[in-house]
């Protein structure tokens, strides 16, 4: 069983409407299936690595064998970006794909991923971030173990807006809502409007408008919840509703 522990992920679901909120309790039970549907994608990747790092222990950490697992981890994953062992010593032994090729023999200990980051938790993931390769993403990493010795860990670079992207047509097709994901930093990880992902909600002037700014205080301070706001949008007012919950995985506090 995958630990979940202490992080969140904020699901939020917006409803297009005009004049006076009615409570809708569809919105709730989107959310609620929603963040049930990310868990078991993490959790689906999360399996696919365990499978590679046994692979990876059972050749005795052997780079060619380890290359050949990330590979197939890679192949076997829909939203992998770039994927990595490091081991006990956490000097990088394998990479796919080439893109991160100069990683290969290169001490990542600056990152402080050793056997302490991993006390306590069998996976990890991290905030959203700009990643050696380039792009942003956040990082799901799991801990391999021999005989109970730390022997390194895996590392993968997620796609998170392919992700989303598949999480919010379902969200489309059965609720009629979009997708918002965001930490309670504000960061926004993903937005059915890709201009918006990497933007701020509690400190871009994007989110200035008062009411606006109060919903998004609500939505990064509290787990669960719905708050409704306006927009001016080509002259006209819209006031939407968006109602969230909270995920946990990975140590990661996200919201």
């Amino acid at each position: 069983m995958i630990k979940r522990i202490a992080a969140v992920l904020a699901v939020l679901f917006l409803i297009f409407s005009a004049g006076c909120i009615t409570t809708d309790a569809s919105l709730e039970k989107a959310a609620k299936e929603t963040v049930d549907e990310i868990a078991e994608e993490l959790n689906a990747m999360s399996e696919e690595m365990r499978e590679a790092g046994d692979a990876i222990l059972a050749s005795g950490g052997d780079a060619k064998a380890a290359e050949d697992a990330l590979f197939e981890l890679y192949e076997d994953t829909d939203y992998s970006i770039s994927i990595l062992y490091a081991d006990a010593d956490e000097i990088c032994i394998a990479v796919y794909p080439d893109i991160i090729k100069d990683s290969v023999g290169k001490d990542l200990s600056v990152y402080g991923t050793d056997e302490a980051y991993y006390a306590g938790r069998d996976i990890a993931l991290t905030n959203y971030q700009l990643l050696e390769s380039g792009f942003y993403s956040s990082v799901l990493s799991m801990p391999l173990y021999d005989n109970g010795k730390f022997a390194g860990y895996i590392s993968d670079a997620l796609d998170l807006t392919k992700m989303m992207d598949k999480v919010e047509v379902e969200l489309r097709s059965d609720f009629g809502y979009s997708l918002w994901v965001v930490e309670p930093s504000g960061m926004q990880i993903y937005d059915s409007d890709a201009e918006e992902v990497g933007l701020n909600i509690l400190t871009d002037t994007l989110y200035a408008k008062a009411d606006v700014r109060a919903a998004a205080e609500k939505i990064c301070a509290e787990k669960s919840g719905a708050v409704s706001y306006s927009l001016v949008e080509n002259g006209h007012v819209s006031v939407k509703e968006a109602a969230w919950e909270t995920l946990s995985y990975g140590g990661q506090e996200w919201r």
